[in-house]
């Protein structure tokens, strides 16, 4: 709202697509419910496009305690929980990608879900992720932070790559 002013903040809030919680310190994540709740508002009873939420499964619970116990937040959204993704490829035979730190080693997970079969549950909302935000591509790998910290890195149809590591340690 600061940022854009009220007007084009509720535009902004109706054409978000896709939100990633790198990990679970208060300063990442507990704005979100008030994000979802402001893009309920702006939206006003139009036909809601969906939002996919990649976060850790414990987020995920508690979104779901907050929608369950106290006020539905998370109609029209998709999590994707980062642990799944992570050992979805892992199980692969993914290769170890050294830090730059010697006690870390990260894993490299690359999600280009043709490996998935058409019967996993999954495989339908990470191909409607890749189309509705316009990607080809997304990686996911653990980040040197805090336990169950993340990284995501996306390539875009027009061949951007954009990386986001929260505030991590640096890794390649």
């Amino acid at each position: 709202m600061r940022h854009f002013g009220p007007a084009r903040a509720s535009d902004v809030l109706k054409r978000l697509r896709a939100i990633y919680i790198s990990h679970l310190h208060s300063d990442h994540h507990m704005g979100l419910p008030n994000v979802l709740l402001a893009r309920r508002a702006a939206l006003n009873r139009e036909k809601s496009k969906k939002l996919f939420i990649i976060a850790t499964s414990k987020y995920s619970k508690f979104l779901s305690d907050l929608n369950r116990k106290f006020e539905p937040i998370l109609e029209d959204t998709h999590f994707l929980s980062s642990e799944i993704l992570l050992k979805e490829k892992a199980s692969e035979g993914t290769q170890p990608m050294q830090s730059i730190y010697p006690r870390y080693v990260l894993r490299k997970v690359t999600l280009t879900f043709p490996a998935m079969t058409t019967h996993d549950p999954l495989f339908r909302v990470k191909q409607d992720l890749l189309s509705c935000c316009g990607l080809d591509e997304i990686e996911v790998c653990r980040a040197a932070h805090c336990a169950g910290s993340f990284s995501l890195s996306f390539v875009t149809q027009d061949r951007y790559k954009l990386v986001y590591t929260g505030d991590t340690m640096p890794h390649r």
